[in-house]
This record gives structure tokens, C-alpha cells and sequence, in this order.
């Protein structure tokens, strides 16, 4: 992922934690709009008001605090999904550094995403650099193709690194003087097939 990735996901999680913060505190007016209400009321009955209007007031206030209550389970359920987004893209992020970290000079170019798809991460968020190189050590050993070869060489995908003699064909003339059906096929240790007359 690109630095100004990585910003703006940190920039958006900073948001969602100041949207959580905002919220409790939206919560703790509305509870004191309530407690002072509630003791309104009780001055209210001592003094021997209105008991209508106070009671109205108190129906206004319980609604007011039912809305706050609402607004306040909403509001996380609204981001919960796009902060476990963001916090998965993250980790992913960093697994693939550490992977190709580990695998650095292990495994060939060519086969480091096959790779990286196979390790097995768990349930752990946390990276351990040794485990992920144990990891890399473990495909390695049961995939012998995501091996690099010695000296930087990268053997042929599938292939074992070294190389496979074949025989060559025949000569245009390699039965000249021979009767038909008659010349012998040699195969020398090298690999190279010779028909002698």
C-alpha cells in the first residue's frame, strides 16, 4: 500500500475514535439534562407549582433523552463495518511487509505472491518475524518451485533447478553405407545419441 494509503486510513480511524468521543459525551449532557430535570421537578412539588407544566416538561425531557440514547447506539454501528475494513486492510499491509521480508533471498520473484497466499496466519493480528520466517521455511521445504536458486538463479517453475540432458536427433546422413535396419543407436553419458553403420 502507498504512504498516502496508509495516511488516510490512520486519518479516518483518528475520525471514527473523535465520532466515539463526541458521542459519549453527547450522552453525559443528555444524562445531566435529565438530573437536572428531575430536580426542577422536585422544586417544583416543594413549591407547589404547576404540576401540568412540569410534567410536560418532564415528557419533553424523557423524549429528548430517548433521542440522545438512540443517536448514541447508532453512531457506532454506522462506522463499525469501515473501521474493521481499514483495520483488515492494515494488517494486511503489514503481513505482506513482513512476509516479504522473511522471504527475501528464499523464495523467486515470481512465486511470492503464490507464496504469501499460502501461509497460514491464523487468528493472531499480531506479526511475529520469526513464526513468518518459520512460515517461509515450512513452504519452502513442502513447495520445493518457490525456492531461489544458488546464486541468485531461479530454477524453471515446477523444476528441481538443474538441468535435463536431451538427446540429440540424428544426422541428415548418420545411416549412410549401412544396410537398412541394420545401424546401432549409442547413447553416451552425456546424453548424446550416435548411429553407427
Amino acid at each position: 500500500m502507498s504512504d498516502e494509503l496508509v495516511k488516510s486510513l490512520n486519518s479516518r480511524i483518528q475520525e471514527l475514535t473523535g465520532e466515539n468521543v463526541r458521542r459519549k459525551q453527547r450522552e453525559r449532557d443528555a444524562l445531566a439534562k435529565l438530573k437536572q430535570a428531575e430536580g426542577r421537578i422536585a422544586d417544583l412539588e416543594k413549591a407547589g407549582g404547576d404540576l401540568g407544566k412540569a410534567q410536560d416538561r418532564i415528557k419533553e425531557l424523557e423524549q429528548a433523552v430517548k433521542d440522545a440514547e438512540q443517536a448514541v447506539k447508532d453512531a457506532p454501528s454506522r462506522h463499525s463495518e469501515e473501521l474493521k475494513t481499514l483495520r483488515a486492510d492494515l494488517l494486511s499491509r503489514d503481513r505482506r511487509a513482513a512476509f516479504e521480508k522473511a522471504a527475501k533471498g528464499k523464495v523467486r520473484e515470481d512465486a511470492l505472491a503464490d507464496a504469501f497466499e499460502r501461509v497460514e496466519w491464523g487468528d493472531d493480528a499480531s506479526i511475529d518475524e520469526s513464526k513468518v520466517g518459520a512460515e517461509v521455511d515450512r513452504l519452502i521445504a513442502e513447495k520445493p518451485y518457490l525456492k531461489k536458486g544458488p546464486d541468485g538463479l531461479e530454477p524453471a517453475a515446477g523444476g528441481d533447478g538443474k538441468p535435463t540432458p536431451t538427446p540429440r536427433p540424428p544426422g541428415p546422413a548418420s545411416d549412410r553405407g549401412a544396410a537398412p535396419g541394420k545401424a546401432v543407436e549409442i547413447t553416451s553419458p552425456t546424453g548424446d545419441a550416435f548411429r553407427i553403420a
